[in-house]
């Protein structure tokens, strides 16, 4: 079944067509970066990452741990204000 591949498709595709502006507004994070597999973020003290298509979110308590796992993951993502993205 591709149920799962149309649903990242699906996910990763709508991320593209909406405002990034509005959807940090929205969402709460104050920073965010994404390329084409993952999104990263921090939302008040907390960091988090995902990965588009899965059914949930890593949640890291420093900016730090968040970078060593994007690092593992091999997906270097900085981390950007609103103001980029308007």
């Amino acid at each position: 079944e591709n149920n799962l591949r149309d649903l990242f498709y699906d996910i990763k595709t709508v991320f593209n067509m909406i405002d990034k502006a509005e959807f940090m507004s929205v969402s709460g994070l104050e920073r965010m970066g994404f390329n084409d597999e993952y999104l990263a973020g921090q939302q008040g003290d907390e960091f988090i990452i995902y990965k588009f298509g899965d059914d949930y979110i890593r949640v890291y308590n420093t900016e730090f741990e968040m970078n060593e796992d994007l690092n593992q993951l091999k997906q270097p993502i900085n981390l950007k204000p609103i103001e980029a993205y308007q």
